[in-house]
């Protein structure tokens, strides 16, 4: 299940490490509705959560302008896609998006913002063990430990496909899904490599086209809480493109 939303943000430009500024929104969004849901996601100003949060999202600027420096300068206008397979977790994220006037920030700092739209977009059931995707945004593939001074890879890397399965299967044994690395092909298309900040740490992203042949349940889980790591960070969401069976 995903949404599109329209969104006016109060200001002429936002750093390129803008990630963080959407994961406030819709962490703020969740608990205007929902406080006890925010608070099992997330914890709170005591214990901080660090569970996994299935849903995922992507920022699209529709009418940039300039990347200048650090600022992206985008004529104050975002739309923000949102997944998650939880029907709790979109109504949270709907219904507190509606009562948000400002993404608070760092310290006292805020941005003023108005939601102009959201919408729910149509739902897609994959039904066949195989399906094309493409990125809406950057993945992140990490490795459990440093490879020539490198964290995260990118498909030329000879450790990455081996990673990415690795964070596939961690992925599906949360929600129970039964399955091993032997049933997952992955067919890259095409790619770009894309070096990116977050939150102030220079990481190795990529973009791109991919095939996947895999259980219909981990093509679907995939699909709708994104793929990689930190997924729920902005990272790792899918457009699907085809497969032999869908509805």
């Amino acid at each position: 299940m995903r949404i599109k939303c329209d969104i006016e943000m109060k200001v002429d430009s936002i750093n390129k490490d803008y990630r963080r500024i959407f994961m406030s929104l819709i962490k703020n969004a969740i608990n205007n509705f929902d406080p006890l849901l925010c608070n099992l996601l997330y914890g709170d100003e005591n214990i901080k959560r660090k569970v996994n949060k299935p849903f995922t999202f992507s920022v699209y600027f529709p009418a940039l302008q300039k990347i200048e420096g650090e600022e992206i300068y985008f004529n104050n206008k975002v739309n923000l896609f949102f997944s998650t397979n939880e029907d709790r977790i979109l109504v949270a994220f709907y219904n507190g998006l509606k009562r948000l006037t400002k993404i608070p920030l760092d310290g006292d700092n805020f941005i003023d913002m108005k939601l102009i739209y959201c919408f729910l977009l149509p739902k897609i059931n994959i039904k066949s063990n195989k399906a094309t995707f493409k990125t809406m945004s950057p993945i992140l593939v990490n490795t459990q430990k440093s490879i020539n001074n490198k964290f995260y890879l990118y498909p030329d890397d000879i450790e990455f496909y081996d990673e990415f399965k690795r964070i596939i299967l961690n992925q599906n044994s949360i929600f129970g899904i039964p399955f091993n690395t032997e049933q997952i092909k992955i067919d890259i298309k095409n790619y770009k490599t894309l070096p990116l900040k977050h939150f102030g740490q220079m990481m190795s992203a990529w973009l791109g086209e991919f095939e996947m042949e895999a259980p219909q349940e981990v093509l679907q889980l995939i699909y709708d809480t994104g793929i990689g790591v930190r997924r729920s960070q902005g990272f790792g969401m899918l457009e699907f493109i085809k497969s032999n069976n869908y509805d």
